[in-house]
């Protein structure tokens, strides 16, 4: 008997008040068939007396993790319930691992031709002595990835984080992304796509590389301004792969184009470091902002979000995402932009990016939510009593038009749902709004009856 289930045995076995919902808690989260899981949050839900706040608890007290190899060592993981095959990710974990108690994680992707075990031993490296702190976790051979990769390989990032939350119990307001070279583009890519993933991010030696070079900065970067963020890189670094010097300047010019993009976006927290003397190879976080980065915790839920994408399933931020696109997005792959005659092509080309991506813009005022969507249909929002007060009156505006005004009552199986898809016990969201164009607005799981809290 594992020691989670000899737990669960023994606090069923002493009759606690709460044993009940613990062992279908339990039952729920390890169940790997959706008809299961289903029937279980039926029960979970009729329990006599349950409310968002005694659920919320319960989630967060139920013991689902077990002791785990510690020391350093590959682990194969399957990403995400339609995968076909595990995927190999090198660990660090802790010499006092203890499944009782929340643990910080750092990912850490390397570069071409890398290995998942050297960014392991290279993290170790930088956090000196602070590095069995955390639990690391380096993917292996996840990339090349790009804005217009197909949404499955870009959402490695997301089942990779997920994958781990089901094996270590985590603390989910401290998880950090790092990376080398392409491994510091995909930490780029990991912030605007992720970005309520992370409370930190450290990109070494390279930008985000995107279609069109920097036409999407300006669009594409301020998804991140709510993760604390040490970019580094080389004065140097301005030759080709093929050891040619680059007329543009190279990753130097352009992680300064992208510094002064970010440096314009209002981040919460970035801090950019341009090493002399230093190239593409060497490059190295100063020790105390590196440090300092790792003590940073993830923001919970900020009462303003600006989210661009590309496609709908990369649009969630928090508590608002992007229910369908309107019109083409941006293609998968190659791009071609035909330009007119006498047109300017850089100006063409970032009119045809920019316009083919979706954007999302919400705020929370009080007990008003504004939203406003360019290229999409209907919106979704995930509410909690952290963001405003649901025990009171809520009013919902879209594009300038009252949408909603009255009390949203709670749905307890939206918040059993979304901890189910996320593993991340450490926000629970007790309603979900979807607000389209111009049809009725719609509360609770699409296509099942609204299962409302108990008062």
């Amino acid at each position: 008997m594992s020691t989670a289930s000899a737990l669960l045995f023994l606090i069923l076995a002493l009759g606690g008040p709460n044993a009940k919902l613990a062992d279908l808690l339990h039952q729920y989260f390890l169940a790997t068939d959706d008809a299961a899981r289903s029937a279980l949050a039926e029960q979970i839900v009729l329990i006599p007396g349950i409310n968002r706040k005694s659920l919320a608890q319960a989630i967060r007290s139920v013991s689902l993790w077990e002791k785990q190899k510690t020391g350093q060592y590959d682990l194969q993981l399957r990403l995400g319930p339609g995968a076909s095959s595990d995927r190999q990710v090198s660990l660090s974990v802790p010499p006092d691992y203890d499944p009782a108690r929340r643990w910080p994680l750092i990912i850490t992707f390397h570069g071409t031709n890398g290995q998942s075990r050297q960014m392991v031993s290279m993290t170790r490296d930088l956090l000196g002595g602070r590095k069995d702190e955390f639990i690391i976790a380096a993917p292996q051979s996840i990339g090349p990835l790009g804005l217009t990769s197909p949404p499955e390989q870009i959402g490695q990032i997301h089942e990779h984080l997920i994958a781990v939350r089901k094996r270590f119990h985590l603390d989910n307001d401290r998880v950090y992304v790092m990376g080398y070279s392409l491994g510091s583009h995909h930490t780029w890519l990991a912030s605007v796509v992720f970005p309520d993933d992370f409370a930190g991010a450290i990109p070494l030696a390279t930008p985000l590389q995107l279609v069109g070079g920097d036409a999407l900065f300006e669009t594409l970067l301020p998804n991140a301004r709510q993760i604390a963020i040490l970019f580094c890189w080389g004065v140097k670094d301005t030759l080709e792969p093929n050891g040619k010097p680059n007329p543009d300047g190279g990753n130097a010019e352009l992680n300064r184009r992208m510094t002064a993009t970010i440096r314009g976006a209002n981040f919460r927290s970035f801090e950019a470091v341009e090493l002399p003397g230093v190239g593409h190879i060497g490059v190295r976080p100063p020790v105390d902002a590196f440090s300092a980065i790792l003590d940073q915790k993830r923001v919970h839920e900020p009462k303003e979000i600006r989210q661009a994408f590309r496609l709908p399933v990369q649009s969630r931020a928090w508590w608002v995402e992007a229910e369908e696109l309107q019109g083409d997005p941006l293609p998968d792959n190659t791009i071609k932009i035909h330009y007119a005659p006498g047109q300017d092509p850089v100006v063409a080309q970032k009119r045809y990016l920019t316009e083919r991506l979706g954007v999302i813009e919400v705020k929370c005022e009080g007990q008003t939510i504004t939203l406003r969507g360019r290229k999409t249909k209907g919106l979704v929002l995930y509410l909690d009593d952290e963001l405003l007060d649901l025990d009171k009156p809520i009013k919902i505006i879209r594009s300038g038009k009252t949408r909603f005004e009255g009390r949203i009552t709670p749905d307890l199986r939206v918040m059993l749902e979304e901890a189910a898809r996320s593993w991340d016990f450490d926000r629970l969201v007790s309603a979900r709004v979807v607000v389209p164009l111009s049809a009725k607005v719609r509360f609770g799981l699409d296509s099942k009856p609204a299962a409302h809290e108990k008062k």
